[in-house]
């Protein structure tokens, strides 16, 4: 998983870099990958929220130095790769130090591949309906999209049926349903 990491936070420093390529931007790229590849080596869930933040920040000046329309393309990227970076740290801490089968490796990284593709979609459908809208309404255009596809979102991960396991069974009772 740390590899997986690894690249989404060198991603997530540099697509701030599509909107104002210039040394401040870079700089605080810079601290922002450097925090991040600390949070992946260390598997630190709050280190690497800081360095969310830190691209934040770098990505609100980039658009602040750019001055001009935003592309749709680098927000809907980060809007993308950063909750699935802070979920794939999250799941590699979670299991640190425990063989995790293959096969719950493989269902997760279908629900993480799902979930992208899903949240490109909505982004794109969002750029989509706010680009022809005038300038000052545009953002509420955009508000609305967003809400509107958080809100389908929650409804669709609340509605899907998970399997339960029995924690509070003794572990041999475990044990004995997990044998194949």
């Amino acid at each position: 998983m740390r590899p997986v990491a690894g690249f989404l936070v060198a991603a997530l420093a540099a697509l701030p870099l599509l909107a104002a390529p210039i040394w401040p931007i870079v700089a605080v790229g810079g601290v922002a990958a450097m925090l991040g590849g600390i949070a992946v080596v260390r598997l630190s869930t709050r280190l690497l929220t800081t360095a969310a933040a830190v691209v934040l920040v770098q990505y609100a000046l980039a658009l602040w130095v750019a001055s001009g329309p935003p592309d749709f393309l680098p927000a809907i990227a980060i809007g993308v790769v950063l909750p699935l970076l802070l979920d794939v740290v999250g799941f590699a801490a979670r299991f640190r130090g425990v063989a995790v089968s293959p096969r719950v490796v493989r269902e997760q990284s279908r629900y993480w591949v799902g979930w992208a593709a899903g949240t490109a979609l909505v982004g794109a459908g969002v750029a989509v309906v706010a680009g022809p809208l005038p300038g000052w309404l545009a953002p509420a255009g955009v508000g609305v999209g967003a809400l509107a596809a958080a809100v389908g979102t929650f409804r669709l991960l609340t509605s899907v049926k998970r399997r339960r396991l029995d924690v509070d069974l003794p572990a041999s009772e475990l044990n004995r349903r997990l044998q194949p």
